[in-house]
């Protein structure tokens, strides 16, 4: 289910490249609480966050922000997640092998602190189900941004939370890692490209 806001909202163009190092999450720090245009898409859309997001924190700051869609007619912002994408990705994975074991292998470029648009112009990542490459890549950007703020490394997980697939079991007050990470779907996607080939010889 999509979270839809219906609201025109002031934005700021700001750009930011992707490095999965502290230079990256100090600059979004160090942006003043608003709204910020931060990527574009080639259907139009754009991707945005909002600055202060939605965690508690008792620190005198929060860094914490919200991911959005702004459809093109700027009408509705759609808050987008990582069980959202996940589940677009693995519904490739059932449909479009090929096309789903790329956006993957890319994305973990991303992960590893790639820029998306760098990305996409060496490689030709298409799908014809869910929701484009461009958009996936870009938004996951943003949505380990996130995690890196509000869990920081070493002490906490950072985007290893839905990348590694961590969750926080409350009944045992600890962190157990789940099947449901990007990189499990990256070796389900490689086990399956493997069977489809030794399928073919």
């Amino acid at each position: 289910m999509r979270n839809i806001y219906l609201n025109r909202i002031d934005l700021v163009k700001k750009s930011i490249v992707n490095d999965k190092s502290a230079v990256f999450i100090s600059k979004i720090k160090k942006l003043d609480w608003r709204g910020y245009h931060v990527e574009s898409l080639k259907d139009g859309r754009k991707i945005i966050i909002i600055k202060p997001g939605g965690k508690t924190s008792k620190r005198k700051e929060r860094h914490d922000f919200l991911v959005l869609i702004q459809s093109v007619d700027k009408r509705e912002l759609w808050q987008i997640s990582h069980s959202q994408l996940y589940d677009d990705l693995k519904n490739k994975l059932k449909k479009e092998l090929k096309a789903a074991r790329l956006i993957l292998h890319a994305l973990k470029k991303v992960y590893e602190g790639k820029e998306p648009n760098n990305i996409l112009k060496r490689r030709k990542l298409e799908t014809v189900t869910g929701q484009s490459a461009e958009l996936i890549l870009k938004t996951y950007k943003w949505i380990w941004a996130q995690e890196d703020i509000n869990y920081p490394p070493p002490k906490n997980k950072g985007r290893a939370y839905s990348y590694e697939g961590w969750n926080y079991n409350y009944d045992k007050k600890k962190l157990e890692r789940k099947r449901n990470g990007i990189i499990h779907l990256i070796n389900k996607a490689n086990k399956k490209w493997k069977e489809a080939k030794q399928k073919r010889r």
